[in-house]
């Protein structure tokens, strides 16, 4: 976290995963059949990447906060990278890297004790699935994230 200027703070982490498996016997590994349909063989998963563990996490954030006689302005933008991930051990069923970007905007007036907000999720409204359960031999039924949504909230202390 660095603060450049007294009312600005930039913020970043990052996040480096190599999970794989050092033996995983009878482990299920899908593909898809020529009918379209899920097909499941045991094998041994040794070397995989694990399930659902992305190599890579990065995100970042700024935060400025503008001071006005009508109270304070707190402008952050936030975004979050995550890598691609598989679905399952044999690695066929992947999830791809995206990119995830946020926005909120705070007024507080100037009694300190009402605050006004409003904030803009997913800005670039990309698809990405939080989660996929694999169910043989149909398919792979994914778990979408969520769309790009918004909304104000107004907060008040007494």
């Amino acid at each position: 976290e660095a603060r450049p200027l007294r009312d600005l703070v930039i913020s970043g982490g990052l996040g480096y995963l190599d999970a794989k498996y050092t033996k995983y016997l009878n482990a299920p590994f899908y593909s898809f059949a020529t009918d379209g349909e899920l097909d499941s063989a045991a094998r041994d998963g040794a070397g995989k990447q694990l399930v659902s563990a992305p190599k890579l996490g990065l995100n970042g954030s700024m935060r400025y906060t503008l001071h006005a006689d009508a109270g304070t302005f707190l402008s952050a933008v936030s975004a979050t990278y995550t890598a691609k991930w598989y679905a399952d051990a044999s690695n066929n069923i992947v999830e791809p890297a995206h990119t995830l970007v946020n926005f909120t905007e705070t007024w507080t007036l100037a009694d300190g004790k009402t605050s006004i907000s409003g904030f803009v999720k997913n800005i670039g409204n990309v698809y990405y699935d939080a989660g996929i359960n694999i169910l043989a031999p149909v398919g792979a039924f994914s778990e979408p994230g969520a769309p790009r949504t918004y909304g104000i909230s107004v907060t008040r202390h007494f």
